[in-house]
């Protein structure tokens, strides 16, 4: 009886084992099948972007044929903002008056170990605001530390009229690190200053010695002459340190406060149209595209604070690439510059151009055309001022190029600002689109072209008093 059940369980376990043999054969066989699929998926997803990538330089390699001068190998590399790349480092702030810098200045210069101090030369800015930068060096042996020890230097620096009477708070910063021979200490700053003479002071202490260095540099910043626009830097300060903003995409300076007033009697409805730089046009020049986007940014922020007697303000910024509106806000009193700077300020290097997107390169002069036709056919309205801003801008081969046409009046203004790199940056077909409707079109090289532009323009609006003033 005792034999039979062990047989039987004999029995029982044999086939609980052949089942569980046979149940993890299939596992195993159905984990192969899952691997080679998620194997065969990888090669393919591979594959596509091999396809992809190839597609997108063959797109791109033809779209840079068309330049004239191949401009994207030529031109040196574009700084920009230089005043941001100087401006202190926040992270490590302190309360300035925890330095007695104001009885420093008072008991004159001084060095009590060395360093080496450079004040650039005064550089007007798109936003019509002259940038300063400077900066402080001071190399760890010749402050005698001691090696390994923890050592901190403080910064301090303002700026005030040669008669004493300060104009800035004072900007501090400081570094703590652990001494090594070899190291430099560099703090470099920027300050935006208007025309007029100034003094700007710089300290630097060793706080564990309590020796410090005290200098002073006279600068004297060029009057606007002649000045196509007195009173526009009116309401800015004398002088003041940049304000940074900083998001999740990158880093701006944020405009100043100008006074634009435009003295026309004709009701006007304004429309700022800031284009985006295609990124594919400038294949691999990063720097390009940030240096055209930047000045875009710069221009709009000024355009929007026209201040008209009669009429409206509105901005549309264009993304010509995807053919959509990156950005809009209807009649305004004061732009939503952050969110526009959004947009304009992001790293080129995350604009990875889908190749979809390449491939419709002839749509895109038909997607701007249609936008204007549509601005066009809107009647019943005041006389429509239409302000592009951009850079070269170029269309695939092939492309829709018909100028865009009008039957009858318009009853629309169009002022084209184009930002060019150099003189050899010629070519544009934003041009011939809108070359029947007579554009004022301005090539700016320097922020001084723009602040001419900005005086012909405003100019030209207060002139339109009367319908015949528009078909002059």
């Amino acid at each position: 009886m005792r034999a039979a059940v062990r047989l039987s369980l004999f029995a029982i376990l044999m086939i609980a084992s052949r089942s569980s043999i046979a149940q993890t054969s299939q596992q195993l066989d159905q984990l192969r099948i899952e691997q080679q699929r998620a194997e065969a998926a990888r090669r393919a997803a591979e594959e596509q972007r091999r396809q992809e990538e190839a597609a997108r330089r063959a797109i791109t390699d033809e779209l840079r044929k068309l330049t004239p001068v191949d401009i994207s190998r030529s031109a040196p590399t574009q700084r920009t903002e230089p005043c941001l790349a100087q401006a202190m480092i926040r992270d490590f702030p302190f309360d300035p008056r925890q330095t007695p810098m104001a009885d420093w200045v008072a008991a004159g210069e001084v060095q009590q170990f060395p360093w080496k101090v450079q004040v650039g030369r005064p550089q007007l800015r798109v936003d019509q605001r002259y940038e300063i930068v400077h900066a402080a060096t001071v190399r760890v042996k010749d402050l005698k530390w001691s090696t390994g020890a923890q050592q901190e230097l403080r910064y301090v620096s303002g700026i005030s009229r040669p008669d004493g009477r300060w104009l800035t708070p004072f900007r501090a910063g400081r570094q703590s690190l652990t001494a090594k021979p070899g190291i430099g200490i560099t703090f470099a700053d920027c300050v935006f200053l208007e025309p007029g003479d100034y003094l700007l002071w710089i300290a630097i202490q060793d706080t564990k010695s309590s020796r410090r260095n005290v200098v002073k540099r006279r600068i004297s910043v060029p009057e606007f002459s002649p000045d196509p626009m007195p009173g526009l830097n009116s309401r800015l300060p004398a002088a003041e340190y940049p304000q940074v903003q900083t998001g999740p995409k990158a880093i701006a300076i944020s405009p100043g406060e100008m006074s634009l007033r435009v003295a026309n009697e004709q009701p006007l409805k304004l429309e700022l149209v800031p284009i985006l730089s295609p990124v594919d046009q400038w294949g691999g020049r990063t720097d390009i595209v940030r240096w055209n986007n930047n000045r875009i940014l710069s221009a709009t922020s000024v355009l929007s604070q026209a201040k008209l007697a009669n009429g409206s303000i509105s901005a549309r910024a264009l993304d010509l690439a995807n053919r959509t509106t990156a950005f809009q806000q209807q009649e305004f009193d004061q732009l939503d510059w952050a969110k526009l700077a959004g947009f304009f300020t992001q790293v080129a290097e995350n604009h990875t151009v889908s190749v979809p997107v390449l491939e419709t390169l002839k749509d895109r002069s038909q997607y701007f055309s249609s936008w204007f036709r549509e601005r066009l056919e809107r009647q019943g309205e005041p006389t429509r001022v239409i302000v592009l801003v951009s850079g070269s801008l170029l269309f695939e081969r092939g492309s829709d190029l018909t100028p865009i046409r009008w039957e009858g009046d318009c009853s629309c203004r169009v002022y084209h600002l184009r930002f060019r790199l150099n003189q050899n940056d010629l070519f544009d077909n934003l041009e011939k689109l809108i070359k029947p409707l007579r554009p004022k079109t301005f090539n700016i090289m320097t922020p001084r072209d723009f602040r001419k532009a900005l005086s012909e323009i405003v100019k030209d609006l207060e002139g339109l008093n009367s319908t015949a003033a528009l078909r002059q």
